[in-house]
């Protein structure tokens, strides 16, 4: 198969692009910075500011997983990335692909009173997460228009041995730099990278249309997820901040996202692939061997 992957360089999209190379796909990777793994086609582009030029021909499936958080951007920053991105890449693909897998996170659906599902209405309560609806209702418009099928795939929180557990949490706990937002009780579902990418293979080599929430089979309360953390380390608990005054040096979008109970119903990513890692307990285990070693 040939396959677009977006935002190639980043923790979910290297490991995705990764994987198709590995399975003798041919993979074109669209990066703004950092290296896409050996063995594809490299396209240097900002998504946010200009329609890239994406070689000749047609793709089997396009990842759109080139984002920005309201920690790389700021809330205000993050809507060029995350709107004019979809439009420009889209625009830059028109007619040219056979399915679109829009990738996003559970922040669409703002404080549920029920686990989320794909018909679970989203109700986004930031900035940053009202723009990826946005974007994500813009994609879907376009590739109605354009005859392509269509898929969201919508992320609990990805942890893994890379992005924000191995650069943010893992070093400023054992820094003694870190503090848990808030009063910690808030519950979150997770998903192991690897389980995660396994998943948008399957999406998009079964051409899974429609809404998929990606969540291993176990929530925690996120003050217990840093303990297990902290137990792994033998460091001790961080304690708790205020969430006014983390709003202050995250930002009120980023930790309002965080301190919003976000539990996922993950029955369905169970049925669509074998999950590696059912629980965050053996996850982090794999995670934090990773980071430490």
């Amino acid at each position: 198969m040939k396959i677009l992957v977006t935002g190639a360089s980043g923790f979910i999209g290297y490991k995705l692009a990764s994987n198709f190379v590995h399975s003798g796909d041919k993979v074109v990777a669209l990066c703004n910075k950092n290296s896409p793994p050996r063995g594809c086609t490299t396209v240097a582009v900002d998504l946010a500011a200009k329609v890239p030029d994406i070689p000749d021909g047609r793709y089997d499936i396009v990842y759109h997983l080139a984002a920005a958080t309201p920690l790389d951007h700021g809330s205000d920053g993050c809507r060029k990335v995350n709107y004019d991105g979809v439009k420009n890449i889209l625009e830059a693909i028109k007619g040219r692909t056979n399915f679109f897998v829009y990738v996003t996170g559970t922040g669409i659906y703002g404080k549920t009173s029920s686990p989320i599902t794909p018909e679970t209405e989203p109700n986004p309560h930031t900035k940053y997460s009202k723009v990826r609806l946005e974007a994500q209702k813009y994609a879907q418009n376009a590739c109605s228009k354009d005859g392509s099928a269509f898929a969201v795939a919508c992320m609990s929180e990805v942890y893994g041995s890379g992005g924000w557990l191995g650069s943010q949490i893992v070093p400023r706990i054992k820094k003694n730099r870190f503090k848990v937002p808030g009063d910690g009780t808030y519950a979150k579902s997770f998903v192991h990278v690897d389980d995660a990418v396994t998943a948008l293979g399957a999406i998009g080599r079964n051409s899974k249309e429609g809404v998929h929430i990606l969540a291993d089979s176990e929530p925690v309360i996120f003050s217990d997820f840093i303990r297990y953390i902290c137990k792994l380390l033998d460091c001790k608990y961080p304690g708790n901040i205020p969430s006014m005054v983390a709003a202050m040096v995250m930002g009120r979008d980023a930790v309002k996202m965080l301190t919003t109970p976000t539990v996922c119903d993950g029955s369905a990513m169970a049925k669509m692939i074998d999950v590696k890692y059912p629980s965050y307990k053996t996850g982090l285990v794999e995670a934090i061997n990773g980071i430490v070693s």
